[in-house]
């Protein structure tokens, strides 16, 4: 995975999700005539959310290092917690790069 892609993904793990709600509420208070405009950045929000969800428990299941319970054990982290478990798990294992362990 390039390191471009890896940055990508940490930015919409970490940053987005603030940036795009802040962002929202903003313009909802600036310029009360675009009242839809928390609207829409919720839901883009909550699709990136859902894509980097599926990406993570992807990568997740393909890992090689996790064998059994471990496994099981960071897909239920992701399940309850995810807006803390996907930071995580991007700085753990996406971040240092180590490909030989995803098939």
């Amino acid at each position: 995975m390039s390191k471009f892609l890896k940055i990508a993904i940490g930015i919409f793990t970490v940053i987005w999700p603030a940036v795009a709600i802040g962002g929202a509420f903003a313009i909802f208070w600036c310029f009360p005539k675009f009242r839809y405009s928390f609207v829409v950045s919720f839901a883009i929000t909550a699709f990136a959310i859902a894509c980097l969800f599926i990406y993570t428990v992807t990568h997740a299941v393909k890992n090689d290092r996790f064998s059994g319970p471990n496994g099981m054990r960071w897909i239920m982290f992701f399940l309850f917690a995810n807006w803390l478990a996907v930071p995580v798990y991007w700085y753990l294992y996406i971040w240092p790069g180590k490909s030989q362990d995803i098939k």
